[in-house]
């Protein structure tokens, strides 16, 4: 419904060629293309609302008299007013006269921003948290040449956009939130287990009571919508527990949760998010519960254990308070990382959606635990475990952790309608300083996916975080290293030793515009480790002879190929290692490859249940091999693959959806070690970089080995850095 409304509203939308919209964030559905300035001279302006206005409408007008006020100017104008309201308002009405129009097609939040005249303007809002946000947005509109103002019809698509942090922060900072026009923020319980949380526990400089009296005037205010989330497994800090776990067949268990979220719930949190996913037992590839006695209780299900506690939340809480929701992370939050579609995993999902309430809501991650798309094959793959129930995302984009992050992932169209226009986004708000702008570009997304555009939100968000000046050194900076980082990825030397002094002398500015360097120049230490890495090289040769099928071809052949050893990853010498021994040659249009890799352990190797044999989660395998192949400048190709012959592949990191080559792989084990045969046809590779082996040519890979037993090998080890790292890839040269 939401995506349908809003193709309609935005039918003809146009964004002039010079305006102010470049303040923004998030940015305006619709913006007329006449800007109207008003100048703001002390004493001849004025901000209207009506007496008994909602709080967060009076916290609004102060908000906008604020920033006036720091631009004001002495002398003598025209006086001019801004009415703010509601549109069911009858003074609105008066000044708008398809105000009732209006009051039906637009959305939850949404507003309308209208230049009247040279004395008037006018802020209605749908709401009154509409009105606020139409008051915030003309708060980023004030600059030192007074207010601009523009027609504009706004509304967020995602309407409750909830934003996190690991711990409670204060009013100050909710307030900040709320005037970037965040709809939530979500508190997440990780200072210690579940039943240490308490309303007298000492949380930081003050009790938990008091900062969740800060959620209560907040709610109170209607400035922020809260979430409230608490994993009921989790050991403080993931080490080992102080307390048993969490017994869903317990009453004492049950009623202490209870309790404690009562407490929450009286506060004002909307939203109660129960945690069980990454603490939950996994025995023989199922999910189990903790507790012998849930086993009999619950019929060995921890799926209807876990329904049964939320059910119980459910029957205690939702009476006292309605308009609140309960979800819950299951175990099995993504597609392909959590197995959906295994019988064993998907169990769980079946057994909990027979059992839960129709209203509680489940929690999912993506196609990934870190999906950067999100994809409507994924969504109905997951939904089909329960169908009709809410399904809501858990993002974890701040998980990458990219360079001075903004938003960059993508979603489906109409994903805002398939998940209820919530959005949970995992991040630490307050944590860093170069998370809010991170935040803010989030936000700016879910309030408008159409036209979002992350450089246009980065600089919009800096702007109003830190002000023109020091936002256009930040914006140099950010720039000057993303072109550094994108050389690097393109393997260009020359371009990196060029942009390195660059960057680092921009950097060197912070301190005097009083911005942070938190964690920055560890990026440009990396790009210049990197940059001064050695790498291995060896020569390929291209063999003039026809290939047949693998397992025909002969010994002659491997003689005439590059043959290599796999040393430690971490850059030793190696001694100690299990042997792996790896034959290269290019032949029959084709890459070939030979490893013969020692195991003495092979007899203690099982399996893998439940796999499919190709695309599945197969990087926990026992004997994996990873194969990175970069055939010229750009992308690289990513293939993986075990001693049972399942295997993998994709491009970069971004999964098989944009790459699916025709290779082959022949596996063949003995006592003590195994062998792997691999063939890529160059017309795959051609698909990466349209660049064919001939002599002098160079391409760029990489071979890493995961063995059951002993330290992980590689051709050129990574040591610290990820496999996924190109400039630390191997040179093959062909001759």
């Amino acid at each position: 419904m939401m995506t349908i409304l809003a193709a309609g509203l935005l039918a003809g939308l146009s964004l002039p060629a010079a305006d102010f919209s470049g303040r923004l964030t998030p940015l305006p559905q619709r913006i007329g293309t006449a800007w109207r300035c008003y100048p703001v001279i002390a004493g001849q302006y004025r901000i209207a609302v009506r007496d008994g206005a909602p709080a967060n409408v009076q916290i609004g007008a102060e908000l906008l008299r604020g920033a006036l006020e720091r631009v004001e100017r002495p002398g003598s104008g025209k006086p001019w007013t801004v009415e703010a309201g509601t549109l069911a308002e009858p003074a609105i009405r008066r000044l708008l006269p398809d105000a009732a129009d209006w009051n039906v097609r637009l959305p939850k939040h949404g507003y309308l921003i209208r230049p009247l005249d040279d004395s008037r303007l006018v802020v209605a809002g749908k709401d009154a948290r509409g009105a606020f946000y139409g008051l915030m947005t003309l708060r980023q509109l004030v600059g030192p040449e007074g207010l601009a103002a523009a027609d504009i019809i706004d509304y967020p698509v995602w309407a409750d956009r909830y934003v996190a942090d690991y711990g409670p922060a204060r009013y100050r900072d909710y307030l900040e939130l709320a005037g970037r026009k965040v709809s939530g923020f979500a508190f997440q319980w990780r200072l210690g287990e579940w039943c240490e949380f308490s309303p007298d526990a000492d949380s930081g400089p003050e009790p938990l009571r008091n900062a969740f009296a800060d959620i209560r005037r907040c709610v109170d205010e209607d400035l922020l919508d809260f979430m409230f989330l608490i994993n009921i497994y989790a050991a403080e800090g993931g080490g080992s527990r102080k307390y048993p776990w969490f017994n869903c067949a317990s009453e004492e268990d049950v009623t202490g949760l209870i309790d404690r979220l009562r407490f929450v719930a009286a506060s004002g949190v909307r939203h109660i998010m129960i945690c069980t996913d990454d603490w939950t037992p996994l025995i023989d590839g199922r999910y189990v519960c903790p507790n012998e006695d849930e086993r009999s209780v619950f019929g060995d299900s921890v799926g209807k254990a876990h329904a049964c506690l939320m059910n119980r939340l459910a029957e205690a809480l939702l009476p006292e308070f309605p308009a609140l929701e309960l979800s819950l992370v299951p175990p099995p939050y993504s597609v392909r990382n959590h197995r959906i579609g295994d019988p064993k995993i998907s169990r769980y999902l079946k057994d909990f959606h027979a059992v839960a309430r129709p209203e509680i809501i489940v929690v999912w991650t993506g196609g990934e635990v870190c999906s950067r798309r999100i994809s409507k094959a994924d969504f109905d793959e997951y939904q089909q475990y329960i169908p009709g129930r809410r399904l809501i995302l858990w993002d974890n984009s701040d998980c990458f952790e990219d360079f001075m992050p903004g938003f960059a992932s993508t979603f489906y169209p109409g994903f805002d309608t398939d998940s209820h226009g919530t959005l949970y986004v995992n991040a630490f708000t307050f944590g860093a300083p170069w998370h809010m702008p991170f935040v803010c570009t989030v936000n700016d997304y879910a309030w408008n996916p159409v036209q979002y555009d992350l450089k246009r939100s980065y600089r919009a968000a800096t702007l109003q975080l830190y002000g023109e000046e020091r936002s256009r050194i930040i914006w140099d900076f950010r720039s000057k290293v993303l072109e550094l980082l994108e050389a690097q990825a393109a393997d260009d030397e020359a371009a990196q030793r060029r942009l390195l002094p660059e960057a680092e002398a921009l950097l060197a500015e912070f301190p005097r515009y009083d911005l942070s360097t938190h964690r920055l120049p560890e990026t440009l230490e990396r790009v210049k480790e990197l940059l001064d890495a050695e790498v291995p090289q060896i020569p390929v040769p291209i063999i003039e002879t026809e290939i047949g099928e693998l397992a025909d071809i002969p010994p002659e052949f491997w003689q005439r190929c590059a043959v290599f050893a796999l040393q430690d990853n971490r850059g030793g010498d190696g001694d100690a290692m299990l042997g792996s021994t790896v034959r290269m040659g290019f032949a029959g249009r084709s890459l070939l490859i030979q490893l013969d890799l020692a195991q003495p352990a092979m007899a203690d190797l099982a399996e893998p249940r439940n796999l499919r044999r190709h695309d599945d989660g197969i990087y926990s395998n026992p004997e994996l091999i990873e194969l990175f192949v970069q055939p010229g400048a750009g992308g690289y190709g990513h293939l993986a693959f075990d001693c049972f012959g399942y295997s993998a592949e994709e491009k970069n990191m971004e999964g098989n959806d944009g790459w699916n080559p025709d290779w082959r792989l022949m596996v063949e084990r003995r006592e003590n070690s195994w062998t792997a045969v691999i063939r890529i046809p160059l017309a795959e590779l051609e698909k990466l970089a349209p660049v064919r082996p001939q002599p002098g040519v160079v391409w760029r890979f990489n071979i890493l080995r995961q063995p059951y037993r002993g330290a992980t090998q590689g051709f050129s080890p990574t040591r610290s850095h990820s496999f996924h790292t190109p400039a630390l890839f191997g040179i093959a040269r062909f001759q």
